[in-house]
């Protein structure tokens, strides 16, 4: 910290009344919050050198400050702001809390993580099971080895080796021949989503989208392009391809936003022949479709479906992949699938959004995948996933079964929960949230009138924390019904 900025106008002051201008250079600066409570200032001799005074006339200052009850002197430790000011010493007033003028009426706040509630919002891969030792000695080995070009300004499309590695991956998991001049890297699939919509849409044009679906993704949709959305009904294997057809005939569109592999939010496979018809429409009508992937690559049995982009043959497909979803929410990587000629104008848009990312994570992950380590974490934590799905599905069928219909998903790491009956999902939620458990109320997953439905993340809690979540429920839902909290 250097406080020469703090403490002006010295020049010419001498004894006592240098004295003063210090300490009161230094008040002023804790009264206006520019020195926050409990900083640590440095040393004596280091402040002395910074302020060019001589080290008692400093210390005459801060003894002058301790005194009147500004500063506090700790022994051993150092020399601290106080953490409140002096008895009838208020701060002055900072900038304003409060803006002067009027905020549009879309903004909503964020929730912060609360000490001791449990966040079931969304399917959270538990970063507990991530190999840090591994990811770690890669990370390391980018920064020795390489540091010196990777903290440089970097390609606009991202790492190339992450590039290849990532074109590596897609041809031997899911048959997708792309070369690394057809990927995009990006800051997880919602700045793919960001990018396709700015590089494809023009304001006002139509995009369908699945309902029940991800709201977060229609902002992003309606917030880059001003589109116009579009519902698709969504049954129990996904998207309908009669729904898009009438959607077709309804006016034109420009683009489909959808999650075949593991529908979100109600964990739904998309069947090969409904893939099959919603391309051949794609290809009919020259619609984009966006392929959102983040949960595609956790199937816990059978033989894995494959992404649309392998089956499409005319170009219709951009395919993005989360690798937040598949390690951990930290690492907030993803990856654009596109045909050739669109990389370089998306790349530019992600420049232009200051989005160049973390190269050095870029290539510790590129040697991560390369060396087989995600592979393995797959092969390690699906598993432990499934045991936590089928955990959770018990619970809530013995705690909950006559006032829940649910089933139990194929992959992903959430679930679709439907009330039963006359149960209130609305007020369900609410008394959750008081009893600790946040959750979805029904209206984030439907454009129209919402159904009685909500999804319940599980992958990122061990079997003590889904016990606790399904007790909180219960207790929530009991509270809801008016019913006597459980013994």
């Amino acid at each position: 910290m250097r406080l020469r900025n703090l403490v002006l106008n010295l020049d010419g002051a001498t004894g006592d009344t240098l004295v003063r201008r210090i300490a009161d250079a230094l008040e002023r600066a804790i009264r206006e919050g520019r020195l926050r409570p409990g900083t640590a200032l440095p040393g004596s001799r280091t402040l002395a050198q910074d302020l060019g005074v001589a080290r008692n006339t400093l210390a005459a200052a801060l003894d002058r400050l301790v005194a009147d009850g500004w500063l506090v002197s700790e022994p051993w430790r150092g020399t601290f702001v106080a953490p409140a000011p002096p008895v009838g010493q208020a701060p002055e007033a900072g900038p304003p809390a409060a803006a002067g003028f009027d905020l549009p009426s879309r903004f909503s706040a964020v929730t912060a993580d609360l000490e001791g509630v449990l966040d079931l919002r969304e399917g959270r891969a538990d970063p507990r099971l991530v190999p840090l030792e591994e990811l770690g000695q890669a990370y390391r080995r980018a920064l020795t080895r390489h540091g010196g070009r990777l903290l440089g300004e970097g390609e606009p499309q991202g790492n190339q080796l992450l590039r290849e590695v990532l074109a590596g991956w897609m041809g031997e998991r899911h048959g997708v021949p792309a070369g690394p001049e057809q990927i995009l890297v990006t800051g997880g699939a919602r700045m793919a989503l960001q990018v396709a919509c700015a590089a494809l849409l023009k304001p006002g044009a139509c995009v369908g989208v699945e309902e029940p679906g991800n709201r977060t993704a229609w902002e992003i949709i309606r917030r880059t392009a001003q589109a116009e959305l579009r519902p698709l009904a969504v049954d129990a294997q996904g998207l309908v391809p009669e729904a898009l057809e009438a959607a077709l005939r309804a006016g034109p569109m420009r683009m489909v936003y959808t999650t075949p592999r593991r529908q979100y939010p109600t964990g739904a496979a998309l069947p090969a022949e409904r893939a099959e018809r919603l391309l051949a429409l794609a290809a009919e009508h020259r619609l984009v479709v966006f392929e959102d992937d983040s949960d595609g690559e956790i199937r816990f049995g059978g033989r894995p479906e494959a992404p649309l982009l392998a089956r499409d043959r005319t170009g219709q497909v951009l395919f993005a992949g989360s690798l937040a979803r598949i390690l951990a929410p930290g690492a907030n990587l993803g990856f654009l699938v596109a045909p050739a000629p669109l990389i370089a104008p998306m790349a530019r848009i992600r420049r232009d959004l200051a989005a160049r990312g973390d190269r050095v994570l870029e290539w510790a992950i590129a040697d991560f995948i390369r060396d087989g380590g995600l592979a393995r974490h797959l092969r390690r934590v699906v598993p432990l996933y499934a045991e936590r799905r089928n955990l959770l599905a018990g619970l809530l069928g013995r705690e909950l079964g006559p006032r829940l219909e649910f089933r139990v998903p194929d992959g992903g790491l959430a679930m679709w929960l439907k009330a039963a009956g006359t149960v209130d999902l609305v007020a369900w939620v609410g008394a959750a949230r008081q009893a600790g458990v946040l959750l979805h109320p029904p209206g984030r997953f439907f454009l129209g009138p919402p159904q009685p439905c909500t999804r319940l993340g599980f992958a990122h809690l061990d079997p003590a924390g889904l016990q606790e979540a399904v007790r909180r429920l219960k207790q929530g839902f009991l509270k809801a019904a008016g019913a006597p909290p459980a013994p």
